[in-house]
Formats: C-alpha cells, sequence, structure tokens
C-alpha cells in the first residue's frame, strides 16, 4: 500500500491509524461533511464578508467578474493559501497526536491573522464549531483544548472522524466560496444565477487551491493579498456595514 493512498480508520491511544483508499468517504463521513459546512450548522459565517463589503463600497467589486477575481485572490494567494497549509498541519498533527503541536499550529494561524476583523472571523467561528462539534459527543474532544482558529478546528474534527484530508480540505474551501459568494450576491447586488455561475466556475480554482496547500510547508506560508487586508482594515470604520468583518 502506498503511503499517499491512506485514510484514517481508527483513534487510539491519542494518534490515529491509517488504512485504505485516501479519497473512498463512507455514508457516514459524507453525512457529517455536509452538517459540518451547511448554512443550518452554527457558525455564523454569514456575517462575515472577509473585507468583501469595503471592496464593493469603494468601488472595486462590482459585478460578477470581478467577484470571481476577489474569490480568487482570497483563495490562491490570501488567507486561503496561508489557512489551506496551516489545515493540512494541523489535521497531520491530530494523526500523529501531537496535541504540543497542534498548540503551535494554532498560535501560528492566529499571529496570520493580518487585521482586526479578520482575527474575529475565524476566532469567533472557530469557538462556535468548536463548541457544536462537543455538544454533538465527539470522540476525543480534549484535542480541541486551546484551540481559536477556525481551520485548525475544522482540520481536527475532520481528522477525528477519520475523513480523507483531501475531501476534508475541498470541503473547507467549497464553504469559504460558498459564504463570500453568498455576500457577494447580497451586496453587489447579483442574481442568483449569476451567483450560481461564479460558484460553478471555482470547482478549478478549489482543486487548484487544495494541491496548492497540499504542496506547501510551512516554511512557505504565507499570503500576498495586501489591498483586501486594507479593505479589512477600513471596513473597522466603514459608516454603514451588514456584515462584521
Amino acid at each position: 500500500m502506498k503511503k499517499d493512498d491512506l485514510m484514517l480508520s481508527s483513534i487510539r491511544d491519542g494518534s490515529v491509524e491509517v488504512q485504505g483508499g485516501r479519497d473512498e468517504l463512507s455514508q457516514d463521513q459524507l453525512q457529517m461533511l455536509l452538517m459540518w459546512f451547511s448554512p443550518s450548522f452554527p457558525v455564523g459565517s454569514f456575517a462575515y464578508s472577509h473585507g468583501l463589503e469595503m471592496a464593493v463600497e469603494k468601488g472595486a467589486v462590482t459585478d460578477s467578474s470581478h467577484l470571481k477575481s476577489w474569490l480568487e485572490t482570497v483563495l490562491m494567494h490570501g488567507s486561503g493559501r496561508s489557512e489551506g497549509v496551516i489545515f493540512c498541519e494541523a489535521y497531520k498533527a491530530t494523526i500523529e497526536g501531537a496535541r504540543v503541536r497542534l498548540g503551535d499550529i494554532d498560535d501560528l494561524s492566529n499571529a496570520l491573522l493580518p487585521t482586526e476583523e479578520l482575527a474575529l472571523e475565524s476566532r469567533t467561528q472557530g469557538e462556535a464549531f468548536i463548541k457544536a462539534v462537543q455538544q454533538m459527543g465527539s470522540e476525543q474532544v480534549d484535542f480541541f483544548d486551546q484551540i481559536q482558529t477556525y481551520p485548525v478546528a475544522v482540520a481536527i474534527a475532520c481528522a477525528l472522524q477519520r475523513i480523507p484530508l483531501n475531501a476534508s480540505l475541498t470541503s473547507w474551501y467549497h464553504s469559504l466560496a460558498t459564504s463570500l459568494v453568498s455576500a457577494g450576491v447580497r451586496l453587489i447586488p447579483l442574481g442568483q444565477t449569476q451567483g450560481l455561475q461564479v460558484l460553478a466556475s471555482f470547482s478549478e480554482i478549489t482543486s487548484r487551491a487544495c494541491r496548492q496547500a497540499q504542496t506547501l510547508t510551512l516554511d512557505e506560508i504565507g499570503s500576498s493579498a495586501p489591498l483586501i487586508d486594507i479593505d479589512s482594515m477600513h471596513h473597522e470604520t466603514q459608516y454603514t456595514r451588514l456584515f462584521r468583518s
């Protein structure tokens, strides 16, 4: 069996054993992913625009093509790039039962958050996600001790539930894109059909983001989307706001 064809099969003694096909999902695992990334799962993602509200306000994002370019920048060059690497590292640390390393990864995730509002976005959603998962009675909940940021929290949950990394990361990226497209539909505004067209075009971009996140190391982590970060800063003092970020 090749190492890159492994998937989680059991959790025991604080670490995770692996076997089987990497991309195989059981019915229970699929339902778990659908539930965690459903709009009804109480993480409050609908309340955040990731700075998009300011970009629309100043006229930088005015139509569906602008929204697609803005989203691609977030996923490939902005926080989506660095948080994808964080997600993979947290997933692997959970597999290894490396709880101290998980804390270090979460500290790095916190340190990489460039603005007050983006920090609020990640930490608030991370806290809400962990609370909801713990209330469901999931195994090994002590893995979440002292964890704050959203990508680390989700990565831990996926690893503990034996969900393959590629499926976990793809679902996380798709959820991020869906939330931001929904914000764009309301802010620009766009029709629902245009919003769906933007989202449908993201299949290839999401795949590229997943490959990038699984290829890069922590030594290569970082982002290069300064205008999005600046928009997030300006959003803190935006006069009329629908979103918290």
